[in-house]
């Protein structure tokens, strides 16, 4: 809704890119690592556009057999936000 109802709405791709995840810390239960990540902005007939840049602060945790994501901290390195943005990092 968001997407389509935006004044300044055309259509675009974007394309997350997430680094190798680096594992600071790990045990029986829980597992703390961390990942950069790069979200790339193309408009059609525009060269694409670094839209953000930033790391993911994750904490895993270990339950019945399988790793979920206890808790995710996204810290952006950009410094301008474009105003639209309104998907999820």
């Amino acid at each position: 809704y968001a997407l389509v109802h935006t004044e300044t709405f055309a259509p675009r791709y974007l394309q997350l890119r997430i680094s190798n995840t680096r594992v600071f810390s790990a045990d029986e239960r829980s597992i703390k690592a961390e990942a950069s990540y790069l979200l790339l902005e193309t408009l059609v007939d525009e060269p694409s556009r670094v839209h953000q840049v930033g790391k993911y602060y994750d904490v895993f945790e270990r339950v019945n057999g399988s790793l979920l994501i206890k808790d995710r901290k996204c810290v952006y390195d950009t410094v301008v936000i474009d105003n639209c943005l309104v998907f999820p990092v």
